[in-house]
């Protein structure tokens, strides 16, 4: 099979995933540059001092019940087995399933919740402990605002179930929605008034946020999605009961007949001990723990941040953490969550080779958009913190940028690593991630304790980076024994291509912002935004310049991809 035709134009399987991951990638742009805004936002209005890291902390615990009651693992645990029903042409059963997981976490989720209420006080003191003695006010306003947000957690639990579902039949718009809603409405809670509302009305916002964009929005477009052949069938053939004179049988009694039947297919159900629910669980459990893991991991590090800076340290770590994320997110788990339900499919279906080669188009393209955006990040780092957090001073600035630069080495790993994690999930191997993400943790633990003392939280950010290095290296070698087979050439070819590009790419926007600060100077935000979005833009046109010379067929698949999907629209 020659690879490089298949690459031009991506044919079935692969072709339904690349047009599904440019969706993903867009709809996971938008998310990820609305919560940017709302991290400006934020910071506009209470900066990086004091009060703002009480609200950074109260998310670590309830985030944490999140990954502990499934809701992280859904789509990951849950997809595959939903996957295989919807392919064997069992939809009734596979609806079943749904609604029998639905109030089982419904369940769970909530009595977390009300127990997280209860006790937000002993937790605060646990995620703030640095804070305990010197600043115990801050501890205090922690976990009340813990106690606000943990009821937001049965909105993402149930919502990412919905958003799963919607995956699994291949629909993604409207999960990729609800991120840009929640964003929304926290942006809009933090331009109200802060003498008026404080960090209360953000608090609230998290709670409206979850309820309307990850849920809200997401059960009308899954109650349109089980309305199957078989109900309309039952609503409307001849067997369904007749329409009240006088009506016409296409009318809103029929419209209300299938809405019923839908309604009571999705959530009709409570069946805790179903045989497939107790299949999904056995599948899920461990990527709970895994997931869980990774959010302990990041409690761990925010708390040991407290300790070594209680007043500014939690909000430095997080402002920096999701800057560098930023990339990651888009690309890795744009590309990851499109590719999932196709490789669940592939392994399915026992389709090896449809699998590799899924595999192998997920990593070429998150390793091509990766590499350049960590050059950016770090030839960046001063010019973007400086132009999106103009307010903090000098000082800050510096803090933020520093601690960004050792986040940075770990955007490519973190890439990978979304890739990665869900190849095993696809072949329901849950459990190797877990004692790997095992590891990375004891890995992480080890080095804060002996970078944070030198480097303060720069070295808290340099040990998540060496921890996520070790973590994704470890799948892949393991993935690959498992497989036997990963395309490995061909990904090593590809990251090779990306290089010349990269380098011309972070040479450009380091002459760019060095002339421009002696040209125009940093004094007044007009000049910043030009010494970021200029060099931004002509090391983009360089970069793409360079891997059309270059003949990287990334690049070149993506954009035929693109203006076979636009061609239609404009014509």
């Amino acid at each position: 099979m020659p690879p490089d035709t298949e690459e031009q134009t991506p044919t079935g399987a692969t072709s339904w995933m690349a047009s599904a991951a440019l969706l993903m990638i867009f709809a996971t742009f938008i998310s990820a540059v609305t919560g940017l805004l709302r991290d400006v936002a934020i910071a506009r209005q209470f900066g990086r001092v004091g009060e703002i890291n009480a609200y950074v902390q109260a998310f670590k615990i309830p985030n944490l019940l999140y990954f502990l009651v499934a809701g992280g693992a859904l789509r990951t645990g849950f997809v595959p087995v939903f996957t295989q029903l919807l392919s064997e042409d069992r939809r009734e059963r596979a609806y079943r399933l749904f609604s029998a997981l639905f109030w089982l976490l419904a369940v769970a989720a909530g009595g977390l919740a009300i127990l997280g209420m209860v006790f937000s006080g002993p937790l605060a003191r646990l995620v703030y402990y640095g804070g305990a003695a010197s600043n115990p006010e801050l501890v205090e306003l922690c976990g009340g605002l813990m106690r606000v947000m943990f009821p937001a957690q049965i909105f993402f639990v149930l919502g990412g179930l919905l958003m799963g579902t919607l995956n699994a039949e291949k629909h993604f718009l409207w999960p990729a929605m609800g991120p840009i809603i929640y964003n929304c409405a926290i942006i809009g809670a933090a331009l109200l008034n802060r003498e008026l509302f404080g960090l209360w009305a953000l608090a609230y916002a998290v709670v409206l946020g979850a309820l309307i964009g990850n849920f809200l929005v997401q059960l009308g477009p899954l109650l349109r999605t089980a309305a199957s052949d078989e109900l309309r069938a039952a609503s409307e053939g001849p067997e369904a009961r007749p329409a009240p004179p006088g009506e016409a049988r296409d009318g809103g009694y029929q419209s209300a007949r299938r809405a019923l039947l839908t309604t009571r297919r999705c959530f009709g159900v409570w069946a805790p001990t179903d045989e497939d629910v107790r299949k999904v669980l056995l599948l899920v459990m461990p990527v709970v723990l895994g997931l869980a893991i990774q959010e302990i991991n990041v409690v761990i590090v925010s708390t040991l941040a407290t300790g070594v800076d209680p007043v500014t340290g939690p909000a430095t770590l997080d402002y920096a953490n999701k800057l560098a994320k930023l990339s990651a997110r888009v690309f890795g788990a744009g590309i990851a969550i499109a590719l999932f339900p196709a490789m669940s499919h592939d392994y399915a279906r026992g389709d090896e080779e449809q699998y590799t080669r899924d595999f192998s188009f997920g990593m070429r393209n998150v390793l091509f958009l990766t590499i350049p955006a960590t050059a950016f990040m770090i030839v960046m780092r001063v010019p973007v913190v400086r132009f999106l957090y103009s307010w903090f001073s000098p000082q800050g600035i510096e803090a933020v940028a520093t601690t960004l630069l050792w986040f940075s080495i770990g955007i490519i790993p973190l890439g990978v690593l979304y890739i990665v994690a869900r190849a095993f999930y696809a072949r329901h191997d849950t459990v190797t991630p877990v004692w790997v993400g095992v590891i990375s943790v004891a890995v992480c633990v080890i080095a804060c304790l002996v970078l944070d003392g030198p480097f303060k939280i720069a070295g808290l950010a340099m040990a998540t980076s060496v921890s996520a290095v070790v973590n994704t290296t470890l799948l892949v070698v393991l993935l690959k024994g498992r497989v036997g087979r990963l395309d490995g050439a061909r990904i090593a070819e590809a990251t090779l291509r990306a290089l010349p590009p990269t380098a011309v790419f972070a040479a450009v926007l380091y002459a760019g912002v060095a002339y421009l600060e002696q040209a125009v100077g940093v004094g007044t935000h007009m000049t910043r935004a030009v010494i970021v979005f200029a060099p931004a833009a002509v090391g983009v046109a360089v970069f793409v310049a360079a891997c059309k010379l270059l003949h990287v067929r990334e690049l070149e698949s993506a954009w035929d991809l693109t203006a076979r999907r636009l061609r239609p629209r404009l014509t």
